[in-house]
């Protein structure tokens, strides 16, 4: 999930927006992975990284972004292992994607 921060809106009603928008559920905890610049003196582009907690409780629609903003969003779950599997065989190339799931398979059980 990703998305632009709106004038006058926090990063975390950000994220929650955001994960509604694009997966259909409402975040149930958000917690504060790091926040990092893109490319330091070459962008100003940075990124507030959290991981957050859904489950099907929490579901309130399909997901798949917004139409109007010409989304086509594909949910992917992923078990650990796999997400382990491709990370090590360099199938991630997005930094966001590299940190946040690095810093899952480090922290989390199981």
């Amino acid at each position: 999930v990703a998305g632009m921060i709106d004038k006058d809106e926090s990063p975390e009603d950000a994220v929650r927006r955001e994960i509604l928008e694009e997966t259909g559920f409402a975040a149930r905890r958000l917690e504060p992975i790091s926040t990092f610049y893109v490319s330091p003196g070459g962008s100003s582009e940075r990124i507030v990284l959290f991981y957050a907690e859904v489950d099907e409780s929490t579901r309130h629609r399909d997901g798949g972004g917004v139409e109007s903003e010409g989304e086509d969003i594909m949910i992917v779950e992923m078990p650990p292992e796999a997400a382990e599997k491709a990370l090590a065989d360099g199938e991630v190339v997005d930094a966001k994607t590299i940190i946040g799931l690095t810093w899952a398979l480090n922290r989390l059980p199981g």
